[in-house]
């Protein structure tokens, strides 16, 4: 038989041997591309969660801690439910809405706002 000849009738022999594993092996890669974009979503949903639970820590690390002058004004608002109300006090009560509450640190805002920091952080104790 000549190699044309033979090539002829292997073709479509090889061709009906391999589609059905070409199918499977079409299904397989669509599966784990599926699989990536899953494990990439986790991936996300994980560092988010670490950096959510860092804050957390962080948070709980303070609650043993009296307020301080380098507590920011956010920690200290969130620090007890009775500091918004020593924050009026000072006249300062809308600092939970303040953009720079994250940065600014109750040593800061008392010389901002020309308060007495030991007189804010003794009030702020006193709740604790």
């Amino acid at each position: 038989m000549s190699r044309r000849r033979l090539r002829h009738w292997l073709r479509p022999r090889v061709a009906s041997r391999l589609e059905p594993r070409a199918a499977a092996a079409a299904a397989a890669a669509a599966h784990l591309t599926a699989l990536r974009r899953d494990a990439d979503a986790l991936d996300r949903r994980l560092a988010a969660l670490a950096s959510r639970l860092g804050h957390l820590h962080d948070e709980l690390c303070l609650l043993g801690q009296p307020f301080s002058a380098g507590m920011t004004v956010d920690q200290a608002w969130r620090r007890h439910p009775g500091a918004p109300g020593v924050f009026a006090q000072h006249h300062l009560p809308a600092c939970d809405g303040c953009a720079v509450r994250f940065d600014e640190t109750l040593d800061e805002a008392a010389a901002a706002y020309g308060l007495s920091l030991v007189s804010l952080l003794s009030d702020l104790n006193a709740l604790l």
